[in-house]
């Protein structure tokens, strides 16, 4: 809708163009004569400016409830209570409506007595289990004690012929050793001694005379460097103690050579052969102990014997416990009726407390479905609770205009229903998609309602600020036309119009932001541009953008001002 000063300036236009017109019939007699004079528009003009603005995405919604419920009954039955009506606030917890319970409370009651007889039944069975089980317990704990005691005396007796075998065996073989170590012996000294043996005392009797007389040397040499000063006196010392040992050594080889020669004794064969009767006789003691390990033997096979009693013993216990077993299945089947019959009271108080509906959030009653009286079933709304404080705004926008916003930004919303009022809201969330194809994405406020001022389906206008463009070129919205996909604005050289093509960028209230088409200084019409022609000639009347826009309104308000004057 055009503003009412622009409907006035277009028909004062008219009007003079009539005018116009009649003069100019009335005057053809003198068109000859005289120079017709071309009439001059007056038009209201602005200048292009510099300065900051906010980069502005207005969005369209709807408001909606935070939360909204249908508050629906799991059982089926007649409503014997409404608590409450449209428009009352209610809180998460509070009861809201109770079916007729008459049937599920006789129900409960018969739950409660049939876990009460259950009880009984399982307390009787399980005190006559206790006694059967304890004895027959004992009875198996004891043929199970020795069962272990016969494995223990039998892992013993195994040990200990283990033991005893290897002990007679290591001594017939120790006294084995020991004879024929004896006999050897023997045969050595009854053998004498060999002539290697006089030939090695013989090399050695030489080796220590021939020593003797190097020392006997260096002692007579140690003398008379002595007696001529020429060496210390324990140099002298040092070399007849060398000669004294190679003397001692020179008859402890000549001993040697001497026992060498002279051969065995007849005592030493008599010892020889004393100690090889010991040797036999010793071995005849190992042999004489195989008895033992057979005596071991015959105790690993009675302590087999023994485990064996044992161990059927502890079957024959085990058994008459597994027999107890069938009276423990009496019992699990009496415990198993008692948690049945309780499951079962359980589920008829909780059928009785499903009568009683709560309200599943806090808000305010928007619909109430129901009557004392009537009918409910699962599946049917009782009543609607809706959540308005805070409210949401659903918006649609564009992949252009979603590409700047981002959650936690700040929006400001307006409602027509509420003149003069705006709420600030925040995005909680953009859709990640578009809107089943339609290259259209869904973005959501969340709006605080504390006077309850907003009801969910007004219509709103979310203006989300999405960037500040600074040191721009920035003109009236008046000054702008549109004409199809094209924009322009008529700016004034000279004292002529001229139509340009601009592009525009950010805009916010009363102001655009020009890209291209027009530059800062530049001079433009600011109403009844769509009056004007390209090239025609005008008087401008400039006027600053401050009054232009007070003309405005103060022209609205008076009901007639032209922007295009004569």
């Amino acid at each position: 809708m055009r503003p009412r000063w622009m409907l006035l300036s277009i028909l004062a236009f008219a009007i003079l163009t009539v005018g116009l017109l009649v003069g100019c019939r009335g005057g053809q007699e003198k068109a000859a004569a005289t120079t017709a004079e071309v009439p001059v528009t007056s038009v209201l003009v602005v200048r292009a400016g510099t300065g900051d603005i906010y980069q502005t995405e207005t969005l369209t919604g709807t408001i909606e409830p935070q939360r909204e419920v249908d508050v629906q009954t799991e059982l089926s039955g007649k409503v014997a209570w409404v608590g409450y009506d449209v428009g009352d606030r209610v809180s998460r917890g509070q009861a809201l409506v109770r079916l007729d319970t008459a049937l599920a409370a006789s129900g409960e009651r018969q739950s409660e007595a049939a876990v009460s007889a259950a009880q009984a039944r399982y307390g009787q069975t399980r005190v006559g289990l206790k006694l059967t089980r304890e004895q027959t317990a004992s009875q198996v704990r004891q043929a199970e004690s020795s069962m272990e005691g016969a494995r223990n005396r039998l892992r013993q007796a195994k040990t200990t012929a283990e033991l005893t075998r290897s002990r007679v065996e290591d001594a017939i073989r120790q006294a084995r050793i020991g004879v024929d170590s004896a006999q050897a012996q023997l045969a050595d000294v009854k053998a004498g001694t060999r002539s290697q043996e006089v030939d090695q005392a013989q090399a050695r009797l030489e080796q220590a005379k021939s020593s003797a007389r190097l020392a006997k040397l260096s002692l007579d040499r140690a003398r008379n460097l002595m007696q001529q000063g020429a060496v210390a006196q324990a140099q002298l010392d040092s070399a007849q103690v060398e000669y004294e040992t190679a003397q001692a050594n020179v008859r402890v080889a000549e001993q040697a050579l001497d026992l060498a020669k002279e051969g065995a004794r007849s005592q030493q064969i008599r010892v020889a052969e004393l100690l090889v009767q010991h040797a036999q006789q010793v071995l005849a003691q190992a042999e004489a102990q195989r008895g033992q390990t057979d005596v071991a033997e015959r105790d690993v096979r009675t302590a087999e014997v023994a485990l064996e009693q044992a161990e059927e013993s502890a079957r024959l216990a085990r058994a008459e416990l597994a027999r107890v077993s069938s009276t423990e299945q009496d019992v699990k089947a009496a415990r198993a009726a008692v948690r049945q019959a309780s499951a079962a009271n359980v589920y008829s108080r909780t059928q009785v407390s499903k009568h009683t509906v709560y309200a599943p959030i806090s808000g305010t009653i928007a619909q109430r479905n129901v009557e004392p009286g009537e009918g409910a079933s699962p599946g049917v709304s009782l009543v609607r609770i809706v959540n308005l404080n805070p409210v949401r705004v659903t918006c649609e926008a564009s992949e252009l205009q979603v590409r700047d916003m981002q959650v936690g930004q700040q929006g400001n919303v307006l409602v027509d229903a509420l003149p003069g009022r705006s709420f600030v809201g925040r995005i909680t969330d953009i859709a990640p998609q578009t809107r089943n194809g339609d290259r259209i994405f869904l973005v959501r406020l969340q709006v605080p309602n504390e006077g309850a001022l907003l009801r969910a389906g007004m219509f709103a206008r979310v203006q989300i600020v999405t960037g500040l463009h600074r040191n721009t070129v920035v003109v009236p919205r008046d000054v702008l036309l549109e004409r199809g996909e094209k924009r322009v604005i008529y700016t004034v050289v000279g004292d002529k119009v001229k139509v340009r093509d601009v592009e525009i960028g950010a805009a916010d209230d009363g102001r655009i932001e020009v890209l291209r088409g027009v530059r800062a200084g530049d001079v433009m019409v600011f109403g009844g541009q769509s009056l004007l022609a390209e090239g025609q000639k005008i008087r401008p009347q400039l006027r600053d953008e401050a009054t232009a826009a007070t003309q405005k309104a103060e022209t609205t308000a008076e009901g007639a001002s032209p922007a295009v004057t004569q």
